[in-house]
């Protein structure tokens, strides 16, 4: 099975300091454009982030256990708490992928293009953790932003909504695994409530 196909998607959140090489980022960039998508749409952007001044500026976006932004007790040019999620400011490269409203909706109109989109935007984002992955190159899942705090912070047109960030680099940490559900809790036969076991 090829490396792409069998991701740890676990996530690690040390990271040493070697820079992704150039080449490197623009293979795991290039994968992204290998995916289908609906009507060839390609609906995908991304923002590459490498300085720890971008990093600092999406951090403040994140959220809180009570989804709260990081820095929303703070003033705008106020610093933030030196523990405050300080793995994501070590890593070297941070992935912002983003939608293309604009370009989703073209062919598809606008209710479809939301389901799509969705769709092919979560397939190119498991292409490049794969390429990224063939390349001894680890990466964490950011979901928990404030979506107009990081389209600001990225300076991102109406159009193109961030979706989710990667922040990636070498690491020799394991992921720690996390709890699934039974196959039994989340499949259903035929119709809604038949549980694979009760056939």
């Amino acid at each position: 099975m090829p490396a792409s196909m069998n991701v740890n998607l676990d996530g690690v959140s040390v990271f040493d300091s070697r820079p992704v090489g150039r080449e490197d980022l623009r293979q795991i960039l290039t994968a992204v454009s290998t995916v289908p998508s609906a009507s060839n749409a390609q609906p995908w952007e991304i923002v590459v982030t490498e300085s720890a001044a971008g990093k600092r500026a999406i951090l403040r976006t994140f959220l809180d256990a009570q989804y709260r932004t990081l820095s929303a007790a703070l003033p705008e040019d106020a610093a933030l708490p030196e523990d405050a999620d300080h793995w994501f400011l070590d890593a070297p490269l941070v992935l912002t992928m983003a939608i293309d409203t604009v370009r989703a909706k073209a062919k598809a109109g606008p209710e479809p293009a939301r389901r799509y989109g969705v769709f092919d935007i979560g397939a190119a984002g498991y292409r490049l953790l794969g390429a990224a992955h063939e390349r001894g190159i680890k990466a964490t899942v950011v979901r928990e932003f404030d979506t107009e705090a990081l389209s600001k912070a990225l300076s991102l047109p109406p159009h193109i909504q961030p979706v989710v960030v990667y922040a990636m680099g070498y690491s020799e940490a394991q992921g720690l695994p996390r709890p699934a559900l039974a196959l039994r809790d989340y499949t259903h036969m035929e119709q809604w409530g038949r549980r694979m076991d009760e056939e």
